[in-house]
């Protein structure tokens, strides 16, 4: 698989203004797991509505490419998060778009089948509790610029969740 398939397989999932305009401190290197450590920070920071926690952040492997003449690199990480409060886990359909955005749990009090039937397509995951703890892996592709390395894309490749950690 070439670099411009590798990098345009990778779907471009919704980030946050600021994991999207973040900028690798080394603008002549390339990025440090510390960058990419930080990118997940962000993303926990905006979707998790502080019902998440970062526990552990690895960097396992990366990639340096050009795709049309510019500079890419690659770096996959495997990380393990932490739930601070109960909630639904966002998870996406059959499990394929996990990340970190998390809902308010809702009681099925009051709930009509179709309310619950709308809430469960629109944001499909599971429920969690405090001190379930989940591993996931995946990567961040960084794209160089004038001002050095920016973070593009962010991908949560798979997932496993852990019961009462």
């Amino acid at each position: 698989m070439n670099a411009y398939a590798l990098a345009s397989h990778l779907p471009l999932t919704a980030l946050a203004a600021s994991a999207l305009t973040l900028l690798a401190a080394c603008s002549g290197g390339k990025p440090s797991a510390s960058d990419g450590k930080a990118v997940i920070q962000n993303r926990i920071r905006s979707e998790s509505e502080g019902r998440i926690t970062l526990v552990r952040f690895e960097k396992t492997d990366a990639q340096q490419g050009e795709v049309f003449g510019v500079p890419f690199y690659k770096l996959e990480w495997t990380a393990e998060i932490e739930f601070t409060q109960p909630c639904k886990w966002v998870t996406g359909l059959f499990g394929l778009g996990a990340g970190f955005q998390t809902r308010a749990p809702t009681s099925g009090a009051g709930k009509g089948y179709w309310d619950g039937f709308l809430e469960q397509s629109q944001y499909p995951g599971v429920l969690v509790n405090p001190g379930d703890r989940a591993t996931l892996w995946g990567a961040v592709i960084f794209r160089k610029t004038e001002k050095g390395w920016k973070a593009e894309q962010c991908e949560v490749a798979k997932y496993q969740l852990l019961r009462g950690h």
